[in-house]
C-alpha cells in the first residue's frame, strides 16, 4: 500500500514540475545553459574586463576575423547610438585559441553606464552575424555562444541571424531583445526596460505595418492581430492600439 501511495505522489510531483516549466516569453524561454560552452572549463581564466565568444560550434562558418558591435539603446522612435559601429577596426576581437575569442571592453576605453541600456552582436568578416543580445555589467567576463537556432533579422526579411545567449548572465534580463520583424513576426525573449508589448506594437503600426503586409501576403488587420498575439496582447489591447494609432483596417 505504501509503495502505491509513493508511486502516486511521484507521478503528481512529475506532472507538477512539467506544468510549472511553462513560460510567457516570446521565444526560447529556456533559462538554463543547456549547451556546454568553454565557460565550463575555462571560467577561472576569464577576465572580468572582457566579453568572450565561443566559435567552436562553427555556426559562423569559416572566417579570418571576428568583430564586436556595441550600441547604446534608445527608446522607440530614436536611432540607437553606435559605440562600436559595424565595420569599425575598433571592434576587432582577439583570438584566444581553441575557438574562443575575446573583446577587451576596458582596454578600448568603454564604460557601461548602469543607467543606460546596451545591445551588441558579433559578426565574421563583414558577413555572417549573430542576433542582437542585451549586454550589461553582469555580462562582463561571460561567454556568448550560438544556440543552434536561426532567427529572422529584424530589418531585412532576406536575412537570418544566429541566435545567441550568454553562458551565465540571466537569460531573462540579458537575452535577445523582442522586436517585430519586417515580415510582421516577433523575435526575441526580453523587453528593453523602456519598452513593453504595447509600445512595440504601437511603433510597428506607425513604422512597419504597411511594408510587412505587402511582403507577408496577409491583410493589414491579420498582420496586426498576429503580431499582437505573438507579443502576448489580447484582442482588446490590440484594438486599442489600432485606434490610438488612428488606423482604419479591415480583413
Amino acid at each position: 500500500m505504501k509503495k502505491k501511495q509513493l508511486s502516486v505522489l511521484l507521478v503528481i510531483a512529475i506532472m507538477f514540475s512539467v506544468f510549472s516549466l511553462g513560460g510567457c516569453t516570446v521565444q526560447n524561454n529556456d533559462a538554463s545553459n543547456s549547451k556546454g560552452t568553454k565557460a565550463d572549463s575555462a571560467s577561472a581564466a576569464l577576465e572580468k574586463n572582457k566579453i568572450y565568444f565561443d566559435s567552436s560550434t562553427g555556426e559562423l562558418g569559416d572566417f579570418e576575423t571576428l568583430s564586436f558591435c556595441l550600441y547604446e539603446h534608445k527608446p522607440l522612435g530614436y536611432d540607437n547610438t553606435d559605440i562600436i559601429p559595424w565595420g569599425s577596426k575598433k571592434g576587432k576581437m582577439h583570438d584566444e585559441g581553441n575557438g574562443l575569442w575575446s573583446y577587451d571592453i576596458k582596454a578600448n576605453g568603454i564604460v557601461l553606464d548602469s543607467d543606460k541600456l546596451y545591445g551588441c552582436f558579433i559578426y565574421a568578416d563583414l558577413n555572417e552575424r549573430t542576433s542582437d543580445l542585451i549586454i550589461g555589467e553582469p555580462c562582463m567576463g561571460d561567454i556568448v555562444y550560438c544556440t543552434g537556432e536561426m532567427i529572422e533579422y529584424a530589418f531585412d526579411d532576406n536575412q537570418k541571424t544566429y541566435a545567441v545567449r550568454w553562458a551565465n548572465a540571466d537569460f531573462h534580463s540579458y537575452g535577445v531583445p523582442i522586436q517585430i520583424t519586417s515580415l510582421g513576426n516577433v523575435i526575441g525573449n526580453v523587453f528593453w526596460l523602456d519598452e513593453s508589448a504595447y509600445t512595440i506594437l504601437m511603433d510597428f503600426l506607425t513604422n512597419g505595418l504597411e511594408n510587412a503586409a505587402q511582403k507577408n501576403g496577409k491583410t493589414e488587420l491579420r498582420t496586426i492581430m498576429d503580431a499582437g498575439e505573438m507579443l502576448g496582447l489580447n484582442k482588446t489591447e490590440i484594438k486599442k492600439a489600432i485606434a490610438e494609432a488612428g488606423l482604419s483596417v479591415s480583413e
